[in-house]
């Protein structure tokens, strides 16, 4: 990012952002959310992994 014109202390702390994330949601799923969908709510991680043909080269 750096290389493509932003500045270093931005990106060091959008990165720094981006792990504190990892390890707590900025918004984690509430029970509302079942009543809503209908269904448990999934995880990135789950979506991502039904839908990885969706990613792949040339689908």
């Amino acid at each position: 990012m750096v290389a493509n014109g932003l500045p270093e202390p931005f990106v060091t702390a959008m990165m720094a952002r981006f792990a504190a994330h990892r390890t707590q949601p900025q918004f984690p799923a509430t029970p509302e959310l079942e009543k809503i969908l209908g269904r448990p709510p999934r995880t990135f991680a789950e979506w991502a992994t039904d839908h990885v043909t969706g990613f792949e080269a040339g689908a």
